[in-house]
């Protein structure tokens, strides 16, 4: 769709044709009867149940809510569901026009999608930009318009869409994302079984398998979390390197065998914690080089380098580290790195050489709960708990509570 010269006083007419047709023939016609014949809500609700645990937080009401964008999708999206309705009484019942505008939905359909927002524009009109596929559109919508005033900090909605001639148009609930993008989009991909996703993959797998997707409005009220050297972004590369042993490491690391796997560190880290490192799996040949920032996974693959063990000279991924820790709450057997955190645990060893990610993940969990329960986090009930500084639980929720001002209460 162009994005020049659209005449916004006539699309907005075709908006309001548009949202009538919706309302009289989709909602009121079409959506129920699919629902019925295809037992839409006992397959949605299977398909959640797994993760239940995560509406927990944001509550049942809003997966109901997206059970209604679910149905839509199924219906006039991908899988196009409606076309087994055409044929029946109900639907030839309908006048030429309407049975025209379920013939158009089903040539242009409706897609799940996550944007940024680009520019806001007149009568609820806004430049957004389709992060699956990497382009500019224009969205009518005054819950966009909505969300882009009481949010500001927002950076992408979730959303279902459909075009409606020169712009798209949005169905049922948007979900704000203060630190979700392309970058946290993949982690989970590559968490559902797509390493190193494109995002044309990513974008089959939303359409594919919608409600795995709608899960990720538990990371909705991620902060991003900072520290003495900026913004902490979980970073990840995992390479096969078939002919490495640590054991052949030089004495500037630290290794530490369990169980065929290796954990890998520096003896002597002379930054400031947390200090990255790596996991390797013996049996997979995997090796799992993790950090909490692109400079810190930089300088450690150099050293990793100088030890002739050649790793990827950037992250893989990289992802905001409020977010990475919500996600792996949603699957934690599902993450490669994860379980081999777990089988070395160090929970106040920074000075034995401990990268801290995993007590960074537990306090980062602690703070949210405390919040999500309608309390203040107590940092020195979280310090005692975790066995981490006053202080440094201190500055963790003090950037916290600045997201939630900067955010207008979103968190």
């Amino acid at each position: 769709m162009a994005l020049e010269g659209i005449d916004l006083l006539l699309a907005m007419r075709r908006v309001r044709d548009d949202d009538s047709m919706v309302e009289q023939v989709l909602d009121g016609v079409l959506v129920p009867m699919v629902i019925e014949a295809e037992g839409l809500a006992e397959e949605f609700f299977q398909a959640s149940e797994s993760y239940l645990h995560a509406y927990d937080e944001v509550g049942l009401d809003l997966l109901h809510q997206c059970f209604g964008q679910y149905a839509m999708h199924a219906a006039l999206g991908r899988r196009g569901l409606a076309r087994e309705q055409l044929g029946g009484p109900r639907i030839a019942s309908l006048s030429p026009k309407r049975r025209g505008y379920i013939e158009h939905c089903l040539e242009h359909p409706y897609r799940y999608t996550f944007c940024e927002y680009r520019e806001s524009l007149e009568r609820d009109f806004h430049i957004m930009h389709d992060i699956l596929r990497d382009e500019d559109i224009i969205v009518q919508s005054g819950g966009l318009s909505r969300t882009r005033r009481d949010y500001p900090a927002v950076a992408c909605v979730g959303m279902l869409i459909h075009p409606c001639g020169e712009c798209w148009t949005t169905y049922g609930p948007l979900i704000p994302y203060l630190n979700l993008g392309f970058e946290e989009l993949r982690y989970y991909a590559m968490m559902r079984g797509l390493p190193l996703a494109s995002r044309e993959s990513i974008d089959e797998d939303v359409q594919a398998n919608l409600a795995a997707w709608f899960v990720l409005m538990r990371a909705s009220n991620a902060p991003s979390v900072t520290s003495p050297v900026g913004t902490m972004r979980f970073c990840l590369s995992a390479p096969i390197l078939p002919d490495f042993d640590p054991c052949t490491l030089p004495k500037e690391f630290r290794v530490a065998e369990k169980e065929g796997m290796y954990h890998i560190a520096l003896a002597h880290p002379t930054s400031a914690p947390p200090h990255p490192d790596a996991y390797f799996n013996g049996e997979t040949k995997t090796l799992y080089v993790t950090a909490m920032s692109e400079e810190a996974y930089r300088k450690f693959s150099r050293r990793l380098a100088l030890a002739h063990c050649i790793t990827p000279a950037a992250p893989q991924y990289t992802v905001c580290a409020s977010v990475m820790t919500v996600l792996r709450t949603l699957a934690p057997s599902a993450d490669p790195s994860e379980w081999m955190m777990n089988m070395f645990p160090s929970p106040s060893a920074v000075s034995e050489g401990d990268s801290g990610v995993g007590t960074l993940n537990r306090m980062i969990e602690e703070i949210m709960q405390a919040y999500n329960e309608g309390r203040q986090p107590d940092a020195s009930e979280i310090s005692a708990k975790l066995d981490i500084p006053l202080e440094e639980v201190n500055e963790v929720i003090a950037t916290f509570l600045d997201a939630l001002k900067r955010t207008g209460g979103l968190l």
